[in-house]
């Protein structure tokens, strides 16, 4: 039997605040929603108090920043700070959030990109490294593949969405 990997979180909200962690996930997830309630008192946003794990009723942040039309979601403003990389897997943390998705398939996720302007190529070369990273799964080969958000990618997207709809 293989040592379980550490799992990892770090956060850094608008406010300032930052959070890191690192150890067995269900710690980690758990520390990490006890910060976030904690910080939820100073943000005079409601809806960033859960932000990762549970989404409120109007979409809270992922309202803000994405918009879902026709099964396709696309990112309402394109930030000159934002690659493509972390716009995938914006789009994809919004499918989840918004789409109440499980994930997007390789061609929605292309179709999303091209949409939101930031498609610059071929996408398994774009988002390569947030696989690799742990942010996104990948499941199943070639046309059939598809991409979902782990909790760590998760994580990273609701920070990004955080800085976006602070522009």
């Amino acid at each position: 039997m293989t040592p379980e990997r550490p799992f990892r979180v770090r956060l850094k909200l608008g406010s300032g605040a930052e959070f890191e962690a690192e150890g067995p996930a269900e710690l980690v997830l758990q520390e990490k929603e006890d910060f976030l309630r904690m910080q939820g008192a100073q943000i005079a946003e409601p809806q960033i108090e859960h932000p990762i794990t549970t989404p409120t009723e109007d979409g809270g942040i992922w309202d803000k920043i994405a918009e879902s039309k026709g099964g396709l979601v696309f990112l309402k403003y394109k930030s000159p700070e934002l690659g493509a990389q972390e716009a995938a897997l914006m789009l994809v943390a919004a499918a989840k959030m918004l789409a109440k998705l499980p994930g997007c398939s390789a061609l929605e996720l292309s179709k999303s990109l091209k949409k939101s302007g930031y498609f610059q190529g071929r996408l398994d070369r774009i988002i390569g490294n947030e696989v690799k990273n742990g942010f996104l799964s990948a499941i199943g080969t070639k046309r059939s593949r598809a991409y979902s958000i782990t909790p760590k990618g998760l994580a990273r997207a609701f920070t990004l969405a955080e800085k976006l709809s602070s522009q």
